[in-house]
């Protein structure tokens, strides 16, 4: 099980990442109640308030994915983009995920229905894509190794994909 991060502002960090990069980093990471994070709570207050809801950083869940595949010394990536669902990252940071299954058999094998577009077995990590009903999701994990065939997706209005 994933651990959960300690409540953050998202719309304030991202506010922050769109003129300072290292700093948004730093501050969708650190603990809060670390010395030097409990110093960034105090110096950013409106930073660590509030709940989980995003929008949260692409980067921030990639790095969080990158972190999980190098302790546990397993692939980061597949040629379509990280495995941000398979190594916690949406758990840890409470994204809501639809999952589908790219092909018959791994809607069969997983038990989840088949993708609603077959074009979107196409799309990386970040792509975005909209259902009949204009609802707009960012594909967060396209995992098609070893025959898996899930993709996942994000409501856009939690994923930061420009950050």
């Amino acid at each position: 099980m994933a651990q959960t991060v300690a409540p953050r502002n998202w719309a304030e960090i991202c506010k922050i990442g769109a003129e300072n990069n290292l700093l948004m980093a730093v501050l969708a990471t650190i603990d809060p109640t670390s010395w030097l994070g409990s110093r960034l709570a105090k110096a950013f207050p409106e930073c660590f308030t509030g709940n989980l809801e995003g929008p949260v950083p692409l980067s921030v869940l990639r790095r969080h994915a990158h972190e999980y595949a190098a302790k546990h010394e397993v692939h980061y990536t597949t040629d379509l983009g990280e495995l941000l669902e398979s190594y916690g990252a949406l758990e840890s940071f409470q994204v809501p995920y639809l999952e589908y299954g790219l092909t018959e058999e791994a809607v069969h094998t997983w038990g989840v229905e088949l993708v609603p577009d077959r074009s979107w077995r196409y799309r990386a990590v970040g792509d975005t894509v909209t259902f009949l009903e204009g609802d707009v999701y960012v594909v967060v994990e396209n995992n098609q190794n070893d025959g898996v065939g899930l993709i996942y997706l994000a409501p856009a209005n939690r994923v930061a994909v420009d950050l």
